[in-house]
């Protein structure tokens, strides 16, 4: 998914991950487009919270070392 701008961008992953992404499957009985929800908004006790210190992320020109890192069902909030 291609962005204009950095603020497009970020409308982008935030409408993403709120409302979920259309993905086309094909399971045997013809393709059909099945809705990936990142968080359960109604059970929010369904998702997974996992709080790590230390955390490595390899950059471009550094290695960088966030005091902790939260992350929701893997994907990580800082």
């Amino acid at each position: 998914m291609q962005a204009a701008s950095l603020a497009e961008a970020s409308e982008n992953i935030y409408t993403t991950l709120n409302f979920g992404t259309s993905l086309v499957q094909d399971l045997g009985d013809g393709s059909k487009s099945h809705t990936v929800r990142f968080f359960d908004f109604d059970k929010p006790e369904q998702n997974e919270l996992i709080v790590t210190r230390q955390f490595r992320v390899a950059g471009p020109k550094k290695e960088i070392r966030p005091d902790l890192v939260v992350f929701g069902n893997g994907i990580p909030w800082q």
